[in-house]
C-alpha cells in the first residue's frame, strides 16, 4: 500500500509548517501497524519540493491525498489534469479548508476526486483501508464514513455526517520539515486545543471545520512534550494554532505554564523558546485569565493574537462577538502594560456598515495606538461560504463565490463606505505584496528576537501610513471632496511608504 500527501501551499512566501497533513500521516501509519499492515506514506510539501508531481509520480500510489488551501487551484489543476489521463487512476482525495467549505464547488469542478471535509485523520485512514481492502472504493462503503462528500451513481453531491474526533487519541505528528522551517525562517505550529468554547461569532468557521464548536484540550503532557520535540529540532518560536488556547479553562493555562516552565529548568525545552498563541478579549479582561497569561509569559509567551474585530457597537453585535468596546480597550490596555507583542483580528469594513461607524473606528484605533500595531487592521469582511455570515449578508452579495479565495463579492449598502473602501484599496494595492513578505519575515524563526522587533517596528510605521492615507479620504469624504483631489492629496504618503520599505520587498 503506497499513499502520497501532498501539501500544495497558498499563494504567499511563507513557510507555514503543514502540521495537518503531517499529523494526518502519523495517523495512518500508526493505524496500519495495528492492523500489521504494511503501509509506506510519503508526505511532500510544494516549498520543499518546487514542484508538483506529474502523472509518472501519480501513477506509483494507490491513494493520493491534497491539501488545498486558498490561492492553490492553479497548482491543482495542473496536477488534476495529469491525473486524468491515467488509464489506471488512484484514489485522489482532497482536503484542507477549500474542500471544507467548498465542498460542492470542488467536486463539481473535480469530479473524480473524493473531498474530506474538517479533520481528515479518520477519513483518510478509513479511505485508505477500504483501498487496500477492497482494490477499488465503492459509492456504499463511503456512506458509513465520515466527514466526506462525493458524487453519486445518480451524479447527486452526498456527504457523510462531520464528526469530531478525540483529541487524546492522536499521536505525535512525525515532524518532517523542521529542517525546512528553521533554513526558510518559517512556522513551526503546535496544537494545545480544537475548537471555540463560544463559538457565536457570524463570520467564524468553526463549526463546518470541525463538525462542532466544542472546544477539546489536548493533554498538557501532550503538549510539553511537542514543544520538547521541537527544541530538541532548533524550533525557538513555535505558534498554537488554537482557535481559542484557553476555552474558558484558565486553571489548565496556569497548569500548562508551571509544566513549561519546569520542563526548561530541567533542560527539555529551551530556555530562550518563546511561543505564540491567540485568545479573546475577554480572557484577557477576566482576572484569572490575566493570570494566566501572566504565568505563560513568564513560560515564555511572547505574542498574543486577540480578536478585537471592531470598535463599533452595532459592528461588533453584527459580527456576534462576545467582547464588548470597553472590554476590547481593557485587554489591549492590559497586554501593553504587561509588554506583550500583541497582534489583533480587526474587520474595518463591513457591507452594512455606515459612514459615521467608520469614522468611529477610525478614532478608537487612533486613540488606542492600533494605527501603529504591526498586523494589518485596514482590512474588509469576508464573506466565506458555509458560515452564519453568509445568510446574513446575502442581501449585498453581488456575484457567484469566488471559489479559490472562498469568499463571495458584495457591495457596501452606504456610498460613501463604498467610496472610502474603493480608494483606500486602490492606495493599499501596489504595496500589499511587500508587505506581506516583511510580515511573513518577523513571523516564525528569525535570526534573533532583535531584528524580529526591528521589522515589527517598521511594519507598525508602513501600517501608521496605510491609517493616516485612510484618515485623510474618509476625512475628505466626509465633506465631499472630489475623489480627484483625494488621490493628489495621499501622493506625500505614497512618497514615504515608497522610501520606507526596503528594496529587497520590492
Amino acid at each position: 500500500m503506497k499513499v502520497l500527501l501532498f501539501e500544495i501551499g497558498g499563494p504567499r512566501e511563507e513557510y507555514n509548517e503543514p502540521l495537518g497533513l503531517e499529523l494526518i500521516a502519523t495517523f495512518l501509519k500508526s493505524q496500519f501497524e495495528k492492523e500489521q499492515i504494511p503501509i509506506q506514506v510519503d508526505v511532500k510539501w510544494f516549498f520543499e519540493t518546487e514542484k508538483i508531481p506529474d502523472k509518472s509520480e501519480i501513477s506509483k500510489y494507490d491513494v493520493c491525498g491534497f491539501s488545498l488551501q486558498i490561492g492553490s487551484l492553479e497548482r491543482f489543476s495542473k496536477i488534476y489534469d495529469e491525473y486524468c489521463t491515467l488509464p489506471n487512476k488512484p484514489v485522489f482525495v482532497v482536503g484542507n479548508v477549500i474542500p471544507t467549505f467548498a465542498s460542492e464547488e470542488t467536486i463539481s469542478r473535480f469530479n473524480d476526486v473524493i473531498s474530506i471535509r474538517g479533520e481528515g485523520e479518520i477519513a483518510f485512514y478509513q479511505l485508505c483501508m477500504e483501498r487496500f481492502s477492497t482494490d477499488i472504493i465503492s459509492l456504499n462503503s463511503i456512506k458509513g464514513m465520515t466527514n466526506i462528500s462525493y458524487i453519486s451513481e445518480k451524479s447527486e453531491i452526498l456527504s457523510t455526517p462531520s464528526v469530531p474526533i478525540n483529541v487524546k487519541t492522536l499521536p505525535h505528528a512525525e515532524r518532517l520539515f523542521l529542517e525546512v522551517i528553521r533554513n526558510k525562517g518559517g512556522i513551526a505550529r503546535i496544537e494545545g486545543s480544537r475548537g471555540c468554547h463560544w463559538g457565536k461569532c457570524k463570520f467564524c468557521c468553526i463549526k463546518e471545520k470541525y463538525g462542532s464548536s466544542k472546544w477539546r484540550p489536548f493533554p498538557i503532557e501532550y503538549v510539553v512534550s511537542e514543544l520538547e520535540i521541537l527544541g530538541k529540532n532548533s524550533i525557538l518560536s513555535p505558534y498554537f494554532t488554537d482557535e481559542d488556547f484557553f476555552g474558558g479553562n484558565y486553571d489548565r493555562g496556569i497548569q500548562l505554564a508551571n509544566a513549561i516552565i519546569d520542563a526548561k529548568k530541567h533542560d527539555r525545552i529551551p530556555e530562550n523558546m518563546n511561543f505564540f498563541l491567540s485568545v479573546m478579549a475577554n480572557d484577557v479582561k477576566h482576572p484569572k485569565g490575566f493570570e494566566a497569561l501572566l504565568m505563560l509569559k513568564k513560560a515564555g509567551l511572547r505574542e498574543v493574537f486577540i480578536g478585537i474585530e471592531a470598535f463599533s457597537k452595532n459592528q461588533l453585535k453584527r459580527f456576534g462577538k462576545k467582547a464588548n468596546i470597553d472590554t476590547n480597550k481593557i485587554a489591549l490596555t492590559k497586554m501593553h502594560e504587561a509588554g506583550f507583542q500583541i497582534d489583533i483580528g480587526y474587520i474595518l469594513f463591513d457591507p452594512f456598515m455606515k459612514f459615521e461607524e467608520l469614522e468611529e473606528n477610525i478614532k478608537y484605533l487612533e486613540e488606542l495606538t492600533i494605527n501603529t500595531f504591526d498586523s494589518r487592521s485596514l482590512k474588509k469582511l469576508r464573506i466565506q461560504p458555509k458560515t452564519p455570515i453568509e445568510h446574513t449578508y446575502s442581501t449585498v452579495i453581488i456575484g457567484s463565490l469566488d471559489f479559490d479565495n472562498l469568499t463571495y463579492p458584495y457591495n457596501f449598502q452606504d456610498s460613501k463606505v463604498q467610496m472610502a473602501v474603493d480608494t483606500y484599496e486602490q492606495w493599499e494595492d501596489p504595496f500589499k505584496q511587500p508587505t506581506y513578505l516583511l510580515q511573513a519575515d518577523s513571523r516564525g524563526e528569525v535570526e534573533s528576537e532583535e531584528l524580529r522587533l526591528d521589522l515589527k517596528i517598521l511594519l507598525g510605521q508602513i501600517r501608521d501610513i496605510d491609517f493616516k492615507a485612510l484618515k485623510i479620504i474618509v476625512s475628505e469624504l466626509s465633506i465631499d471632496s472630489d475623489i480627484k483631489y483625494i488621490k493628489e492629496k495621499l501622493e506625500p504618503l505614497n512618497t514615504a511608504r515608497n522610501e520606507l520599505i526596503p528594496n529587497k520587498y520590492l
